[in-house]
């Protein structure tokens, strides 16, 4: 029998199960100065990227859909308030 790399299994370890709402906590806590709606938000995607590290083994599938997410509502923001510039180039 073979020792997992960190010591922990994700397919026979349950323990991970339990460390959802810990883990949740510090990424709402950085959302608190944001807008309401974004930082209750933050709860329920806080553990659905606990639960895809958890799954994956690793952060940057997180990450990746973070950056996406953050970057489309500026992108939208920017669109809706008209601070596109009209000229990309001189």
């Amino acid at each position: 029998m073979t020792m997992p790399a960190a010591g922990f299994d994700v397919e026979t370890d349950t323990s991970g199960n339990q460390c959802g709402a810990p883990v949740c906590l510090p990424y709402l806590m950085i959302h608190f100065p944001k807008p309401w709606l974004e930082a209750t938000g933050a709860i329920f995607f806080g553990l659905f990227l606990g639960m895809l590290a958890l799954r994956t083994r690793s952060i940057w599938g997180g990450v990746l859909v973070h950056v996406s997410i953050a970057l489309s509502m500026d992108l939208l923001a920017l669109l809706q308030t008209h601070g596109l510039p009209v000229r990309w180039w001189p």
